[in-house]
Formats: C-alpha cells, sequence, structure tokens
C-alpha cells in the first residue's frame, strides 16, 4: 500500500515538474538554442541597446583627501 501511494506522489510531482517545464521553458528553447549555439538571435539583434557605461573600461577613482573640517562640515 505504501508502495503505491509513493508511485502516485511520485507521479503527481513528475507532472507538475513536467507543466511547469511545458509552461514556462518550452517556448524559450528555440532562444535558448540559438544562444548556445552561438548564432546571432535575431529577437536580440533588433532590439536596440544603449550602454551607459562600460565597467570593464572604466577609469579608475583615485580617494580625494579632504581636510578634516571640510568633512565635518558637510
Amino acid at each position: 500500500m505504501m508502495t503505491i501511494v509513493a508511485l502516485l506522489v511520485f507521479a503527481g510531482a513528475f507532472a507538475a515538474a513536467v507543466a511547469v517545464f511545458s509552461y514556462t521553458l518550452l517556448p524559450a528553447m528555440p532562444r535558448i538554442a540559438a544562444i548556445l549555439s552561438g548564432r546571432e538571435d535575431p529577437v536580440l539583434s533588433a532590439t536596440h541597446r544603449l550602454v551607459v557605461r562600460d565597467r570593464r573600461f572604466s577609469t579608475p577613482r583615485r580617494a580625494v583627501v579632504e581636510p578634516v573640517a571640510l568633512r565635518a562640515a558637510a
């Protein structure tokens, strides 16, 4: 009896996982496959991007030494 209950619980959990997979990931599989294979994704290439600041090429910031009196006044 416990084996049957355990199999029913497993079957229900497996069905729920398959339902979530088919609802969320299945529609995105062509895009995921295109990105992983290195082909250009038409959805991403049609979208215009604006890079405000690229962190790889930012200038290093130097610490500015301020007198203690000015720091306390601020």
